[in-house]
This record gives C-alpha cells, structure tokens and sequence, in this order.
C-alpha cells in the first residue's frame, strides 16, 4: 500500500508485465506444444520477456486457460485436505466453543503437521504443473518442505524422484539451453514433474501420512465439557 499510494498505478506494473507474459519454454504447457509439434503443429520459439516463449495457433489458449486452471488446482488440493481433516482426525470431543461434539479442526497443524506439510508440498507442485511460466529456481519453494514429508517408504521414493527432478531441471537449464536436444530434456523433465504431481496429491487423497501423523491423530488431546 506505501508504494500504491507513493507511485500510483505505476506500483502495479508487474502485474500487467505478468499477466502478458505467453506461455514460457520450460512450463507444462509448453512441453504439450512441442510433443503436438513432433506431429506437424506449427511451432516458433522466441525471446520475450526477458525468457523464451513458444509461439504458434494453440499457444494463446494455453496461456489463457493457465490462470483458471492454476486455481482450479488450488481449489482442489483444498478440498482433499478438508476431506483429510474430517475423516483422519475427527474424533469424539467437545467443541466448547459451539457446545457440540466434532473434531476441533482449528488446531489441525499442531495435531497433524505432516498433513499440512503434505497439502503444501501438493499445492506447490500442481501451480508449477498448471503455471504458463516455469522457471528452475521456483523448485527452490520446496525445498523446505520436501524433508519434512512423512510417509514410510513411498513418499521416500517421492523424495527421491523429486531430487531427480532437480537433477533434470539442472540438465535442462543451463546444461543444454544452447543444444538441439532442449526439445526433449524440457518434455522428459515436466513428465516426471506431472508424475510426482499426481503422486502427491494421491497419497494426501489415500490419508496415508506415516507413523508420525498416525500417532498424533490417536495422541489428541480429549477436550472434557466442565459439569
């Protein structure tokens, strides 16, 4: 708001540069029009915006149905964490609050920070899967998080596969921006992206969330109505 009210209009400019933007080399939607390009869609690859953009008949609709679908995406992972809410640590328990017996949902980070974690990690990996800019340094939000996940020996081989990525998104940039083999490294890297994306949000679907959430789901605290 300072700068709003220091700079006017003018402090609101990245929003307009953004929302121009075209669909960026590197993101999911992009590696769509290059496997539509293997089969005869016309295709160009230019600079813009200070990145590289593909150009051609579908790229407008790619990048125009980004934003929808980005919170379509949003929308989702919420509800597949309400739905883990309620089934996971619904317990017997008086809400004092509302005199009425239910699960006291506003303290489910403490009671269940891997679920938590677990919705984050999923809501960051559909916005990169649904964004029309994909660029390397935004697996860096998580990184924080990744660790943190806790669901025995699958989400292991999730962590695992997610350092695979990093490791393709390095091959991809900067390893061979300059190569004629970008085409393939870009698609290779947003299929495992799209993978792991999937995988994510189907392991928060299934409440399966590891030995540390199950226990705190049984140790809750049992909040007692005074007489």
């Amino acid at each position: 708001m300072p700068f709003l009210v220091l700079q006017g209009p003018d402090a609101l400019q990245f929003i307009a540069f953004n929302a121009q933007r075209g669909v960026q080399l590197e993101s999911v939607g992009a590696a769509v029009l290059l496997v539509l390009q293997a089969f005869g869609s016309p295709l160009d690859i230019v600079a813009r915006y200070g990145a590289y953009e593909v150009v051609g008949p579908l790229a407008p609709a790619v990048a125009a149905a980004s934003i929808p679908l980005t919170g379509l995406a949003v929308l989702f992972v919420g509800l597949l964490f309400l739905r883990a809410v309620r089934r996971d640590l619904a317990g017997p328990g008086v809400d004092t609050a509302a005199g009425r017996d239910g699960p006291d949902e506003a303290i489910v980070a403490a009671r269940a920070p891997g679920l938590v974690t677990l919705a984050t990690v999923a809501t960051l990996m559909l916005v990169l899967v649904t964004a029309k800019v994909l660029s390397p340094q935004y697996l860096l939000w998580l990184l924080p998080l990744v660790p943190l996940l806790d669901g025995g020996r699958a989400m292991r081989l999730w962590q695992a596969g997610f350092v695979g990525l990093l490791a393709l998104s390095t091959v991809v940039f900067p390893g061979l921006y300059s190569s004629g083999a970008l085409s393939f490294a870009i698609v290779v890297r947003d299929a495992v992206l799209v993978v792991l994306a999937f995988a994510i949000c189907a392991a928060l679907a299934s409440g399966r969330f590891g030995d540390r959430h199950g226990a705190l789901a049984e140790a809750r605290p049992q909040v007692v109505a005074e007489a």
